[in-house]
């Protein structure tokens, strides 16, 4: 009980709990890279998905690659795919115990004396710090989220110190992401204090998606800002965010702290949104067969080496531990997941895909329909420069 009651008091415990790799010191002796990954959360469909993270995500930008996570779901896994599999990089890790009190944290770093932070966290509008009112029971854990990408930043700055030059980009994302494609390469990225994020075309810019994104430097401090935010400048977010007669969740709020400062916001063609439980499966399935398009191959092979269904179009892996977190309005975005990821395999990444992806939703919508209807691969780059060149 010591220790548990040394954990609560603590303002910063997850410094007790990191674990540095044994090669991060090897890793100061290598090629500076430019891009850092940033996997913030549980360690959801790890089993599933690391392989194509390590493969499509780290590997091909040379990136060091930070965690913060809790000792839950597939967990034990984490060593075996990223400590042992990526060995010539940094590698930061944080782990809290499942159980962690992590509204203590948070009023440890806050203080007692900032009442505008009692006044944003028991505010029913404000969904988005879901976990930290003891007042206002709410589901999710935005808690711990913005926990994590704290940590991370940490972590970042930490070794930005270490190594004497901050990173030039920050790619985020989540475990439950499967890759089959290569990750967006930050030489698209244009311009500065800029973050692309995975968002349904129906839903961008207002809605951005909080799965997943590539940030430049700047604009990656405030997409980890959200702890600084809440504790440190309460007040500004009472003042603005909380006027608003309005629900203010994840998405809300990744919206009003890249929009305060200014960051400049671009959609992100959805890549990795293909792991699914057996109900979404099913459901995926309903909607697929409406386009009266086969199954992407590779999706389909991975299907078949997992305990699924093999008619899905999403990995259903039978022997994770965990439900795979989705909800019914990500399914255009899984099912585009598809479509994008082998036209990337076909074509490469281009200016033209990002410029269809940042269109009218209704252009998104046929490019993405002409992709998933054309069977031959060597056709799909001359589908995806036509709608690129209507937009011109």
């Amino acid at each position: 009980r010591a220790w548990l009651l040394l954990i609560l008091l603590a303002p910063d415990v997850a410094a007790m709990w990191t674990q540095p790799s044994a090669i991060e010191a090897r890793s100061l002796e290598t090629e500076v890279t430019q891009t850092a990954v940033c996997i913030a959360g549980q360690m959801r469909a790890l089993r599933t998905t690391a392989d194509g993270l390590i493969r499509h995500v780290i590997a091909p930008r040379n990136a060091d690659l930070f965690i913060s996570t809790s000792d839950e779901l597939d967990y034990n896994d984490l060593d075996v795919y990223f400590n042992s599999t990526y060995l010539q990089k940094s590698f930061g890790l944080r782990v809290i115990p499942a159980d962690y009190d992590v509204r203590a944290w948070w009023k440890a770093l806050v203080g007692a004396e900032n009442t505008d932070y009692d006044t944003i966290i028991d505010d029913q509008k404000a969904v988005f710090v879901s976990g930290l009112s003891e007042k206002i029971p709410r589901e999710g854990f935005g808690d711990h989220q913005h926990y994590h990408l704290y940590q991370c930043s940490k972590m970042i700055e930490e070794h930005e110190e270490a190594r004497g030059k901050p990173y030039d980009y920050i790619h985020f994302l989540r475990t439950d992401l499967l890759y089959t494609a290569d990750a967006m390469p930050t030489s698209m990225v244009e311009g500065s204090n800029i973050c692309y994020c995975t968002t349904n075309p129906e839903d961008f810019p207002d809605y951005p998606g909080d799965f997943e994104a590539v940030c430049d430097r700047q604009g990656a401090q405030a997409y980890m800002s959200t702890v600084a935010q809440v504790t440190e400048n309460s007040k500004h977010i009472v003042d603005t965010l909380l006027s608003r007669n309005t629900t203010i969740n994840a998405h809300h709020w990744l919206k009003w702290r890249l929009d305060d400062v200014g960051v400049q916001l671009k959609n992100l063609p959805p890549m990795g949104f293909l792991t699914c439980d057996l109900n979404e499966a099913d459901a995926y399935k309903k909607d697929a067969d409406q386009l009266l398009n086969p199954f992407d191959p590779l999706v389909m092979a991975m299907v078949s080496t997992k305990t699924a269904v093999a008619t899905s179009e999403c990995v259903f892996d039978a022997g994770r531990a965990v439900v795979f977190k989705n909800a019914h309005s990500n399914r255009p975005i899984v099912i585009k997941s598809q479509a994008w990821s082998r036209a990337i395999r076909a074509c490469g990444w281009s200016r033209d895909i990002i410029s269809i992806a940042n269109a009218h939703p209704e252009l998104v919508e046929a490019a993405f329909t002409a992709i998933r209807l054309e069977r031959e691969d060597e056709k799909l780059c001359a589908v995806v420069k036509k709608f690129a060149s209507s937009l011109s």
